[in-house]
């Protein structure tokens, strides 16, 4: 009977894991992160979730963090958050996959996974009390989380590069637009400057300061019989 509970619960578990890409369809990278660490820490009753997302332009990154009620506190949280910062140093793409990190008088239990193939989206690091965490099907959650998020992730980095073209070609399409219109104006300008000019009864010359000539109305091409 225990048995069978474990196995029920384990694929409910697993269903929720293996659903996420549904939820995180149109979302943005930060909140796809929220959500699969809300629900590790959910599934996995773990001490606290970690992710760090790399961003697209590779000079900066998403962090978010979540700790379990029993460790909650900002004292904790800031040496939660220490530990992993000299675990990890500056975003290591190769993370030890089992640890044991001291945080204050606990010893957590650290499983990391890569998100990307080699790490280069971001990093899952999740913690437990237990010191046999990660079990095996823990384990296999982990994983199949991490590649879950792998992949809303590339969905979404991809639709932010489609969007940013998009946008750059609408500024470039509204540039032109409104280059065309300096350039009709400018020519209806002119236009009314030549009819002004023209309308002038004398001899109109432009020179430039060495003598070459700019422009001339109509009154002096009809004078000289010149185009």
């Amino acid at each position: 009977s225990d048995d069978i509970t474990r196995l029920g619960t384990g694929l409910n578990d697993l269903g929720s894991i293996l659903a996420l890409p549904a939820v995180w369809a149109g979302t943005e990278p930060s909140q796809i992160v929220s959500t699969l660490v809300d629900t590790l820490l959910e599934i996995l009753h773990l001490s606290f979730v970690f992710v760090r997302l790399t961003a697209l332009d590779r000079t900066s990154s998403i962090e978010i963090m979540r700790i379990a009620d029993s460790l909650a506190g900002t004292d904790r949280a800031r040496e939660i958050r220490d530990a992993i910062d000299a675990s990890l140093g500056d975003a290591s793409p190769k993370p030890p996959l089992r640890s044991t990190t001291p945080v204050g008088e606990l010893d957590l239990s650290v499983a990391s996974a890569r998100l990307g193939l080699a790490g280069e989206i971001g990093i899952i690091v999740a913690g437990s009390q237990r010191s046999d965490f990660p079990a095996q099907t823990e384990r296999r959650f982990l994983d199949i989380a991490a590649s879950q998020a792998t992949i809303g992730l590339q969905h979404a980095y991809l639709a932010e590069q489609r969007r940013a073209a998009q946008e750059l070609d609408e500024r470039v399409a509204q540039r032109t637009r409104e280059l065309a219109l300096a350039n009709e104006a400018l020519r209806e300008s002119e236009c009314e400057s030549r009819l002004v000019v023209d309308g002038i009864p004398g001899l109109v010359a432009l020179l430039t300061a060495d003598g070459q000539v700019l422009f001339v109305n109509r009154q002096i091409l009809d004078y000289t019989g010149r185009t």
